[in-house]
This record gives C-alpha cells, sequence and structure tokens, in this order.
C-alpha cells in the first residue's frame, strides 16, 4: 500500500474517532442536564434519576471511552508505522549503497 493511502486511512480514521468523542460528549452533556433539571438535587447528585437518561448515560460514557480508545490507538499506531517506514527506507538506502560498493569491486580486476 503507498504512503499516501495509509496516511489517508489513517487521517480517515482518527477524524471519524473525533466524530465519535465530539457526539458522545453532547450526548453525555444533555443527559447530564436532563437528570440536573430533574428535581431534588440532594437526594441524589443528580436529581431523581430517570432510568432511560441513566442508560442513555451510561452508554454514551462507553462510547466515549471506546473513542478516545480507539483514537489514541490509531494515532500512536500511524506514528509508530512512520517510523518503521522510515527506517525501512533509511535501510534500503544503505543496501542499496553496499551492493553498488560490492558490483563495483567485482568489476575491477585486480593487478
Amino acid at each position: 500500500m503507498s504512503r499516501f493511502f495509509r496516511t489517508a486511512a489513517y487521517w480517515f480514521v482518527l477524524l471519524v474517532t473525533v466524530a465519535v468523542v465530539l457526539l458522545a460528549l453532547l450526548v453525555l452533556g444533555s443527559a447530564v442536564y436532563e437528570l440536573r433539571a430533574g428535581g431534588n438535587e440532594f437526594a441524589f447528585p443528580f436529581g431523581d434519576p430517570d432510568p432511560s437518561t441513566l442508560t442513555e448515560l451510561l452508554t454514551m460514557g462507553s462510547v466515549l471511552i471506546s473513542g478516545v480508545t480507539a483514537f489514541t490507538a490509531v494515532f500512536f499506531g500511524w506514528r509508530q508505522d512512520r517510523r518503521q517506514a522510515r527506517d525501512l527506507e533509511l535501510k534500503t538506502k544503505e543496501l542499496q549503497i553496499k551492493l553498488l560498493e560490492l558490483q563495483h569491486k567485482l568489476e575491477i580486476p585486480s593487478a
């Protein structure tokens, strides 16, 4: 796979994970707002919990954690891939130079 396609794939996945994290934060914020507006804040830290809102809160919390995990995994994988590609390119150049030196030694007759 060419470097362009790898980079494009990494950027696409990074943007998708950022979108997932932002969506989860938006839904979490609205769920917390609903819980705060729900009623008595002294009996329960967020008021009277509605089961559907609480389920939504837990679901979006897990989506948020999954999105952050996916983002960090892809980001650090991309950096590792770039480092490895750079190392392989350097090693390829070194081997090509050695090959040219050996070819040059074989062409020159010794006196």
